[in-house]
């Protein structure tokens, strides 16, 4: 086919010749280029730290244009064309979603992905604020073209832990806070096990569960406790504030390194064991 076309170029007058080599190089590198896009979208495979994005954003504009959602499966790449379709693995516990790229980001260092708060639910992301991720192409324009079963990411020994709730009513003043139990930030009762990552200490419930805001505000990471013990010296309750569950103290690497990113510090701590 090439060799055809530069004979009749060969035969073609000068003026023409210009014209059709413009036409052809124009040709050419779009059909070609087209098709290295598509390809490259269709084995494109990335791993590293995903986080979601807060409540904040949600109404905003984002880089394509489209108002954000945190309710939505979206996500955003720093390079991925928009309306990508992207497979978000979480390593952790190998569960998947697919979210559309409407947004450039994230910049923080070693991130490689942000998704809305409804994808991180998906794959249990909101407990940690941040996880290593396989992230894979799927698809483009909003169409998913490749099938939802590849070859499925080695699993990891971290291990998330379960922490069932045992009811819902909402512990609203000191009283209801007893020793040796363990509430969510809105009081209601927890039972986690393992570690968690102590940050703060109070003898005042209201500074404890203001400080719980500010920690949820700063991180993004939505597992914070209080685990409310006893001053033996001072005789009075003491709350303790603690990040996340973890089955094992190395599974806090993550979580540890993104309390300090936000300015806090934190050492790890035993849940209640019940």
């Amino acid at each position: 086919m090439f060799n055809s076309i530069v004979k009749k170029l060969s035969l073609t007058p000068p003026a023409k010749t210009k014209k059709i080599t413009i036409w052809f190089a124009f040709v050419t590198m779009y059909v070609f280029g087209g098709f290295s896009t598509i390809y490259a979208q269709k084995t494109f495979r990335q791993r590293g730290i995903a986080s979601y994005y807060i409540d904040r954003f949600d109404g905003r504009q984002t880089a394509s244009g489209e108002i954000f959602d945190n309710q939505d499966l979206v996500g955003s790449h720093k390079k991925l064309p928009f309306n990508s379709m992207i497979k978000v693995t979480n390593l952790a516990n190998n569960r998947s979603v697919i979210v559309r790229i409407n947004d450039r980001g994230p910049y923080a260092h070693g991130r490689i992905i942000d998704v809305s708060k409804a994808a991180a639910r998906k794959i249990g992301l909101l407990s940690t604020g941040t996880a290593k991720v396989m992230i894979e192409a799927v698809g483009n324009n909003s169409k998913i073209t490749v099938s939802e079963n590849p070859t499925p990411p080695k699993k990891t020994t971290v291990q998330v832990v379960n922490n069932p709730v045992k009811n819902t009513t909402r512990a609203s003043n000191d009283n209801d806070y007893k020793v040796g139990s363990t509430y969510d930030r809105f009081g209601v009762y927890q039972t986690p096990r393992g570690y968690g990552i102590q940050v703060g200490y109070f003898a005042q419930l209201g500074s404890t569960k203001k400080y719980c805001r500010e920690v949820k505000s700063a991180t993004n990471i939505d597992q914070i406790f209080i685990q409310v013990g006893w001053d033996n010296q001072k005789q009075r309750k003491i709350y303790r504030v603690l990040v996340g569950t973890f089955a094992t103290k190395n599974t806090s690497t993550l979580t540890m390194r993104q309390i300090k990113e936000a300015g806090y510090k934190g050492f790890l701590k035993p849940h209640f064991r019940k």
